[in-house]
């Protein structure tokens, strides 16, 4: 974490991602280099992913921009922390800004690390003179649809493989033309059926905070009594780990061969055995101090509730 005075010359958006400022920052800075733009702000800049979910730099910005807010509900306004925030084991609740913590196994999924955009939103930023900016709701996880617009967004230039991840890279948008390489970029290939649509309704309702996730502990206990195996202390027996890889099994096979695909880059091509080892219904339901990405809990979800909203209650 950075302790000298930092000079900020650009205010985070409503709906922007904290990082996404920074690009902004770096082009009124003056300066023809990112780190130096950066000197006196933070020495954390490595790996700007908008998928982080706490690290130094996020302290460093919200020291310099004196908030009243409280930490935790300054990273709920400007980071994707209110999605991650329900499936968190409960020793990672107290964020500090010290380390960079993503979810467990986050670069298995295709784009959510990688910065995203709208054309139509970055047009409608022009008609009101503000720099184009990289908002909230294209970084959720999985997500290569504009919820407001229904177009795909754009992100990485396949022709010169320079990969929209680093915020020093990309800077802010720029449109369909790569400005390493000038060629056009492409759309986000994507998929969308009922459940892929509902994992991306129910990552926005998360995100803006109008849905609830049941408490870590009851999350998983809840998966438990679904799945008729409560928590192990001598291992399970052979009918239970039968009775889990049957469920597994079903969890694999639940969705769209295409839906595993478009969300997970080790997905089995061929399908001629496990679809993704990203998918673990065992370590999702009984592994209490690991944290998963919350797709992997939403689809478990899907599959054996429906619906967070029918999630039982647990005492």
């Amino acid at each position: 974490m950075n302790t000298q005075e930092h000079h900020l010359n650009a205010v985070i958006r409503k709906d922007e991602h904290v990082l996404s400022m920074l690009a902004r920052h770096h082009m009124l800075s003056g300066y023809r280099t990112y780190r130096t733009a950066m000197k006196g702000i933070s020495t954390d800049l490595s790996r700007q992913y908008p998928s982080a979910v706490d690290r130094p730099i996020y302290r460093d910005i919200y020291t310099s921009v004196s908030s009243e807010e409280s930490y935790i509900d300054f990273l709920k306004a400007h980071t994707l922390f209110n999605v991650y925030e329900s499936f968190m084991p409960k020793q990672m609740n107290n964020l500090q800004g010290e380390t960079i913590l993503y979810p467990n196994s986050y670069s298995r999924f295709n784009t959510s690390h990688e910065w995203r955009f709208c054309l139509s939103c970055m047009a409608e930023s022009d008609q009101t003179g503000e720099m184009p900016y990289f908002q909230l709701a294209h970084q959720l996880p999985t997500v290569s649809v504009c919820h407001k617009h229904q177009e795909r967004l754009y992100s990485s230039c396949t022709s010169c493989y320079i990969k929209g991840k680093n915020i020093d890279r990309i800077g802010c948008p720029a449109g369909t033309t790569c400005r390493f390489c000038k060629e056009k970029l492409s759309p986000l290939n994507t998929y969308l059926d009922d459940d892929m649509h509902w994992l991306h309704q129910t990552l926005l309702r998360l995100l803006s905070g109008e849905a609830k996730i049941p408490a870590f502990n009851k999350l998983l206990a809840a998966y438990q009594n679904a799945l008729g195996i409560r928590k192990y202390s001598n291992g399970f027996t052979v009918a239970e780990r039968t009775h889990l890889e049957s469920l597994q099994f079903e969890l694999d096979n639940h969705f769209d061969p295409r839906l595993y695909h478009t969300i997970f880059n080790n997905s089995d091509k061929s399908n001629s055995g496990k679809l993704t080892p990203s998918l673990s219904l065992y370590k999702a339901a009984y592994h209490d101090k690991t944290f998963f990405s919350p797709v992997v809990h939403l689809l478990i979800i899907r599959m054996l509730f429906g619906d967070i909203d029918s999630i039982p209650s647990i005492n």
